[in-house]
């Protein structure tokens, strides 16, 4: 009730240049945070804008029959938001395990009966219903049988980055995230970056499996773990949300794709603080700085005095202080 009164210009271009496609309005509390805001937007692109999904694996709920509280021989962890933490995919141990074989044979079912049916579908719309009929059953049962030889893969045979769906504005940490080892199954509390892709070769009348690394043209999944993990973009994404970090409000993120020895440079970084985290390595919060402080100005092109704005809005729960000083060390 007490900020009623406290009324202030709002741009209406900013509504369109945050929000193009749902034309949502960020809350702002403070109009001083309005040009931050706009200068961490950019022109970058959004992450929708790159061509790459998210996606989700099992339901707690609609899959809880393939979960096990044992593990055995041939069975993969199943990993929760809790399992995880920023840079640390060893946060805490899983409370589930699935079968490899019933896991996969529901995800190829999935992806099946949703994805590689619409492409299907695609490719044979130019065809008559007989020759198209006849044409899909054919090809989805190549498609079946390119999944079950192992020729396409599925996203947990690979390392990928997830993130925790759940979480809010006032936590220590919005966006919480890391790139997890391949063979673990993931509940709908962690979205991931979807790891392969299908396209059509016309030329063949074929469906071609390709991989995010191939659409983007470098390792994405270390690369967005840096950005993710930030504090230039939690303070961004905060801005917006109030409880969960929907797929729909991190695919309005910006995204600035760096040239190659600058990509190259954070990839390495986000590589060792990972591995340093999940050691329990003290060095891993001087790397750590190091990367917050490239992404802030090689990235955003921001100042001390924007880094300092942006950590002084984190101050709930148990913030590290000492990264926060370690940071603004490094402007």
């Amino acid at each position: 009730w007490e900020e009623v009164d406290k009324k202030f210009e709002y741009p209406v271009r900013l509504i369109l240049k945050i929000s193009p496609r749902a034309k949502t309005i960020t809350e702002f509390l403070d109009p001083s945070h309005i040009p931050l805001i706009e200068k961490i937007r950019g022109d970058h692109p959004l992450f929708y804008e790159l061509g790459i999904e998210l996606t989700s694996e099992f339901h707690m709920t609609n899959d809880n029959y393939l979960f096990r509280t044992k593990k055995k021989k041939k069975y993969l962890p199943l990993f929760e938001g809790k399992t995880i933490h920023q840079f640390n995919s060893k946060f805490s141990n899983p409370r589930y395990y699935v079968s490899e074989k019933e896991g996969r044979e529901r995800l190829i079912e999935r992806k099946l009966n949703g994805e590689i049916r619409k492409v299907v579908k695609e490719l044979t719309k130019s065809l008559k219903p007989e020759e198209a009929k006849e044409f899909k059953e054919e090809l989805m049962e190549i498609c079946r049988e390119r999944f079950k030889s192992g020729k396409w893969k599925l996203d947990y045979e690979v390392e990928r980055f997830s993130y925790r769906a759940i979480a809010s504005s006032t936590n220590e940490r919005t966006l919480i995230g890391v790139v997890i080892p391949k063979k673990v199954y993931c509940g709908h509390s962690l979205n991931m970056l979807k790891q392969f892709y299908f396209e059509i070769d016309y030329d063949s009348q074929d469906i071609i499996q390709t991989t995010l690394d191939k659409k983007m043209g470098f390792d994405f999944n270390h690369y967005f773990q840096a950005l993710f993990n930030s504090f230039v973009l939690d303070y961004y994404i905060r801005q917006r949300v109030s409880a969960n970090i929907t797929m729909f409000f991190v695919e309005e993120l910006p995204i600035p794709v760096a040239r190659t020895t600058l990509q190259k440079r954070i990839i390495s970084l986000s590589k060792k603080v990972q591995k340093l985290t999940e050691k329990g390595d003290e060095e891993s919060k001087l790397l750590r700085a190091k990367l917050e402080s490239l992404i802030a100005k090689e990235l955003f092109d921001l100042d001390r005095e924007d880094m300092e704005k942006i950590l002084s809005t984190f101050i709930y729960g148990n913030i590290d202080e000492e990264l926060k000083e370690l940071i603004l060390k490094e402007f």
